[in-house]
């Protein structure tokens, strides 16, 4: 048995299982945790109209956005959660909607650039717990970013930072933004991918990275 495959079978025990009040295909308030038939998890499961119902993963995508002069595009987050710490634009896809469409999308939502969907290379993939997320990284001109970077109703302030300027770890609104600007800056080869995988362990969280150095979350 891998290593990965065993975090997630005791990450299974300790995380809560949602049991939903109701059915939501037949209204029964009784549903239940059980292994169906032909599974290997844990699910919930109506007694009456026998549903399963299957928690998935969302899928969350963001964008790094970075300008000739090095510098990347943070903005502050006027919106739970983690109000008022800085991040660089992200949120959850839409239906009808491509992982590049969205980052375009929450971009100019959030910083107010406007990017080309088809000029985004992607730059990481994070495996989190209930969600993904997809990062892209987009460059634009120093001009352009100086000019049309911008507060919005999710950003109450809008700042270019470089690497080794960035705002102190506890103001950063997630840890995927310290890992996928890191990587931006660091990676020579636009093919290469980073990959991350945040599991428990019994004890412990836990990321392992993509070359299988295991560090504390």
């Amino acid at each position: 048995m891998s290593l990965m495959i065993f975090l997630f079978m005791c990450a299974e025990n300790v995380l809560s299982l949602h049991i939903p009040n109701f059915c939501p295909h037949c209204g029964s308030d009784r549903i239940i945790s059980k292994v169906p038939q032909g599974d290997e998890r844990m699910r919930a499961v109506c007694k009456d109209c026998h549903t399963i119902h299957y928690e998935n993963p969302k899928v969350v995508v963001a964008c790094v956005v970075r300008d000739t002069e090095l510098r990347y595009i943070l903005g502050k987050r006027s919106i739970e959660p983690r109000i008022q710490t800085w991040g660089f634009p992200q949120g959850f896809m839409e239906l009808n909607e491509t992982t590049r469409d969205c980052a375009a999308r929450e971009t100019i939502e959030e910083i107010g650039i406007v990017i080309d969907p088809s000029k985004l290379s992607l730059l990481a993939i994070y495996n989190l717990p209930k969600q993904v997320q997809i990062v892209y990284e987009a460059k634009i001109d120093s001009q352009s970013a100086e000019k049309h970077a911008q507060s919005t109703k999710e950003c109450s302030e809008i700042n270019l930072f470089h690497i080794d300027n960035l705002p102190p770890e506890n103001e950063i609104a997630f840890p995927t933004v310290i890992w996928a600007l890191h990587h931006a800056h660091h990676r020579r080869d636009i093919s290469h991918v980073q990959q991350r995988t945040k599991l428990y362990d019994g004890k412990t969280w836990k990321v392992i990275t993509d070359d299988d150095i295991i560090e504390n979350a």
